[in-house]
């Protein structure tokens, strides 16, 4: 589930303010301890920048050709 960049960022300033646990931070904003656990990584390494949406990654059809060859081939 994808939650909207305020419920992170209130998540994770809530949390960094000693208000409560990551057991009840998660509960209070009705997210998973583990999503919240990401973010506040993501937050302490980058700031508000590492709670911003990100495009979803695409591949061509000729790379994912070559990836499906190479893990036959190689037996991975």
């Amino acid at each position: 589930m994808k939650y909207p960049f305020h419920t992170r960022l209130a998540a994770v300033l809530h949390y960094m303010a000693g208000q409560s646990s990551i057991k009840e931070t998660a509960h209070l904003f009705s997210v998973g301890r583990t999503p919240l656990t990401r973010w506040l990584r993501a937050y302490r390494r980058q700031g508000k920048a590492g709670l911003e949406d990100r495009p979803a990654r695409t591949y061509t059809a000729e790379f994912r050709l070559r990836v499906v060859l190479y893990v036959a081939e190689n037996r991975c």
